[in-house]
Order: structure tokens, then C-alpha cells, then sequence
């Protein structure tokens, strides 16, 4: 499964937005308030056709993404505000056998107990959806039938929060919000028996905050399980006990393959679970075993955000084995990617993410230049407007420029239309000493002022001062050269 465009109309801040994807990233750029979460939640909405028809809570009429009264744009009149009318998200994608399909959800109403609908297409995906769920049921499927990933992590994706929750707010309003954090996860509770069931990998796929609670119950039941059967092997080796173990080792493998690639430039890795700690722990060489709940924000909230996609892949799809992290296909949606990372690691994570899930398509957001080094031009869209014919426009553009392998200055500057130094006084006396140095007036008593300033507040081992010192011998080996005649 994947999206290749959607088409918005009165959704939220856009009168009319078309935006194409590309089949492997997708990566949003624009200032705040301009959309990039509003394309996110459009393409979950779109996918929530899709989920209607999995058995999950997901599914549920008061849980199941949609538009809701506040998602319908609005525009001022003379007196009031006035909902636009109907707001529609029109979805194109590839499912299953079927490629370039396309289907669509509006409201045409704001009244209270009104609801979405759905066109006959979207109809459809849902059947198609209800169609593989039953073949991943039937006993005769031999567990064959590949099952497509979908998930959304929105910004509240805390690694502790909200995901796994046992009840959902009876509303009609989507129930992203939910929020059901402990200060400490529970390391001894039983995992809830629907969670053995592959459409469990479904479960709140597409609800906005997440947590990690949903894996760290699945994973806890896993490794210890695959701790004891070990044990079990070793005093009573059994075909049975030796078959159930490999299973078990696929899943820890392939949890921990994707959490070990992504996490490759911190150094931490192989996510298991340690009695004497009675937490999961993670190995760095340095450092040795540390409970995943005390390490950096960055580390924590990255485990919950790759761990969330690795879960949901080998519950979907267990005949790949360790394998279901490299093979499972399906959408993931990421806003701000970038999240807690230090800039080195921003740089890095869009390409670890495809390593470890190269079969997914990525759709995620970023203000990050050093996210948009590693991204090739063909994979950003840019939200922005344009004037035509005294009207204002929505657009979602390609970059013209190559962006892959650029400076993150440069592409602060080019893409994000942002100075890379900032408007501050300091700043300003460096650009004004410089700006005397090519006029040879450097030495005047204003120049001296300047120099004063600059080396009261950087130093003079500054690189900044460094290269005042490196223009200003520039200027005297240029006064030294005969004149030119031309």
C-alpha cells in the first residue's frame, strides 16, 4: 500500500491543496501554521478507510480518524464565521492488486450528530481491508497473507504516554488526545490477549499521540518468554521447545535489528529485557546496561518511534520472521522527525529509518536543515502560496535546487528562507568590521570600536575573529600588487 497524492478542499487552513508523494519519502517543509501537520492528519484520515474494516478499537466510530467539525475551514464574513462546505480529502494510492485508485471522504455538515462519509471507493479499501484480515484468520492461509503497515506518530509520541490505553473518550471527536502515563512501566502486568492476534499490529495505529506502552508490554511478554524457553530447551530439549524458540528469537531479532540501525550513531543497542534491573536495559560499550527509562529524550523517544514500526511489523507479518522489519510494506507518517535529536543524528535518521524499513513509505515533517542534507530534492515538498490572477494559492512544491549533500546553511537560506546568522548585535558589528576591512578603513578610530567589541565578546581564538584577522591580511597583500591596467 501506498499514497501518491491527496487532493484537500476546505480542510482546515487550505481552500484547495494538491500534493503529490513520492513512492519511497516524502519530506514537508514550511513555516509554522502552514500545514505540514494539517497533510499528515489528511493522509491519516484518508487511511482510516483502510482500518474501518480491521477488528481493532481503532476501528470504532468514536476512535476512527476523521474529519471532524473543526477540521471544516473557516472564513470570516461581515459578523461571524462561516464553515466552508462540503471539506473533502480525496486520497490516490496503490492497494493491493489494484494501482492508481483513488478515494475520497468529506462532511457536508457541521450540525451536531452528523458524520463523515465515504465514497464507494473508499468502500471498497475497507472491504479490501476486511478481505485480508479473514485470510490472515483462516486457518488455511498457512499465516501467508502479507498485511500492509499503517501508523501515524504524531509530536505527543512520549515513549512513556497515551498509546496503549484501555479506554477511549466516548465523543465524536477523533480521540487523539488520549493520555493514560504512568511515571514507571509495568514490568509484571499481563499482555492483553488480543495482542497474540496479527491484526493487533493495527491496533491505535492511527491515533495521534502515542506511547510505549503497547510494545514494551509485547516485548516484555517476549523476551521474558524467550528467556524461559531457553532455559527449558537447555534442561529438556524438545522439537517443539526448539521451533517455539526460533520464532521467538525472529521477533527479538527483528526488533532489535531496526532498533540497532537507527540507533547506531548513539552507540546504544540491543533493546532486551535484565531481572536484576526488572526493566528493558539497553548495552552501549562505554557506558555498559542502562534502563531504557534513563536515558536521553532523544534515545527514548527514538526507541518508542522505531520500536512502535518493528512491533507492528512482525505482528503483521510473522512468516517473515527477523526478516519483518527489511520485507513488511505499508505508510508511516512522522511529524517532526527530528524530535529531541542532536543535529548529528538529525542528519541521520531519515537514511537509518529506510535501512531499517526500506520496503515502508515514509511521509514525515521537519524544520531541520540537517534532515534536509541527507534528502534528495525529488523527496521535499515545500507548503507555500502563490499569487495568480489576484488570488492567493496553495501549493505544494519541489524544490529546484539539489539538496542532498548540501550545507545546512545553504539550505536554511535556500528552502527555508532563513539567514543563517542571526539578527543580533554582535553579528551586525562583525558584518560592519568587515565591511571597513575591504574599504582599508579598518584602522580608523570606528574600526577600533568595532575590533574592541568583536574581541570582548568572541576572543581572539575565535574562528569568527580568525577570519577578520584573515581579511585584513588579504587587504595588505592586495595594497601590495602593482595596479592593474585594465
Amino acid at each position: 500500500m501506498k499514497l501518491t497524492q491527496l487532493k484537500l478542499k476546505n480542510f482546515r487552513c487550505f481552500d484547495e491543496l494538491e500534493i503529490d508523494f513520492h513512492e519511497q519519502l516524502t519530506v514537508l517543509i514550511a513555516a509554522n501554521g502552514a500545514g505540514k501537520t494539517t497533510v499528515l492528519d489528511a493522509a491519516r484520515i484518508a487511511l482510516s478507510a483502510y482500518i474501518k474494516g480491521i477488528d481493532v478499537s481503532s476501528a470504532r466510530p468514536h476512535v476512527l480518524a476523521k474529519i471532524t467539525r473543526d477540521d471544516v475551514r473557516q472564513i470570516w464574513t461581515s459578523t461571524n464565521m462561516q464553515p466552508q462546505l462540503p471539506s473533502s480529502i480525496t486520497a490516490y494510492g496503490n492497494w493491493g492488486e489494484h494501482s492508481d485508485r483513488s478515494w475520497e471522504v468529506w462532511r457536508e455538515s457541521v450540525a451536531p450528530n452528523t458524520r463523515m462519509r465515504m465514497d464507494a471507493d473508499a468502500n471498497e479499501l475497507t472491504k479490501y481491508a476486511t478481505a485480508l484480515q479473514d485470510q490472515a484468520r483462516s486457518p488455511d492461509s498457512n499465516d501467508e497473507t502479507e498485511l500492509p503497515l499503517i501508523t501515524y506518530l504524531g509530536t505527543g509520541r512520549l515513549w512513556f504516554q497515551g498509546r496503549y490505553t484501555k479506554r477511549v473518550a466516548e465523543s465524536d471527536e477523533d480521540a487523539s488526545d488520549i493520555d493514560d502515563s504512568d511515571s514507571e512501566l509495568d514490568t509484571d502486568s499481563e499482555p492483553d490477549m488480543q495482542m497474540y492476534e496479527r491484526i493487533w499490529g493495527y491496533e491505535n495505529c492511527l491515533v495521534a499521540s502515542s506511547s510505549f506502552k503497547q510494545f514494551h508490554e509485547w516485548y516484555l511478554w517476549l523476551f521474558k518468554s524467550y528467556q524461559e524457553l531457553q532455559v527449558l530447551q537447555t534442561e529438556e530439549p524438545t522439537d517443539t521447545n526448539a521451533t517455539d524458540l526460533a520464532v521467538l528469537k525472529a521477533a527479538v531479532d527483528a526488533v532489535q535489528q531496526a532498533i540497532n540501525e537507527v540507533l547506531g550513531a548513539t552507540g546504544w543497542r540491543d533493546l532486551q529485557y535484565r531481572r536484576s534491573a526488572k526493566a528493558l536495559v539497553m548495552h552501549n560499550e562505554n557506558h555498559g546496561y542502562m534502563p531504557l527509562r534513563l536515558l536521553s529524550d532523544g534515545v527514548r523517544n527514538t526507541v518508542a518511534m522505531v520500536a512502535d514500526i518493528a512491533f507492528r511489523c512482525v505482528r503483521l507479518n510473522p512468516q517473515f520472521g527477523k526478516e519483518a522489519a527489511f520485507k513488511t510494506k505499508g505508510v508511516v507518517l512522522i511529524d517532526e522527525v527530528d524530535m529531541f535529536l542532536h543535529p548529528k543524528w538529525q542528519q541521520q535518521i531519515i537514511g537509518s529509518l529506510q535501512r531499517a524499513f526500506p520496503k515502508l513509505q515514509f511521509i514525515v515533517t521537519t524544520h531541520s536543515p540537517q534532515v534536509l542534507t541527507t534528502v534528495p530534492n525529488q523527496c521535499i515538498r515545500i507548503l507555500d502560496t502563490i499569487r495568480k490572477n489576484d488570488q492567493t494559492l496553495f501549493v505544494a512544491r519541489q524544490p529546484d535546487k539539489q539538496s542532498r549533500g548540501v550545507a545546512s546553511n545553504d539550505l536554511l537560506a535556500e528552502l527555508q528562507h532563513t539567514n543563517p546568522t542571526p539578527d543580533v548585535p554582535e553579528a551586525k558589528w562583525l558584518s560592519a568590521y568587515k565591511a571597513l576591512i575591504q574599504q582599508n578603513a579598518h584602522a580608523t578610530p570606528g574600526g577600533y570600536d568595532l575590533k574592541k567589541k568583536i574581541l570582548n565578546h568572541f576572543g581572539d581564538q575565535h574562528r569568527e575573529w580568525r577570519e577578520c584577522e584573515r581579511l585584513i591580511r588579504l587587504q595588505a597583500i592586495k595594497a601590495k600588487l602593482p595596479p592593474s591596467n585594465h
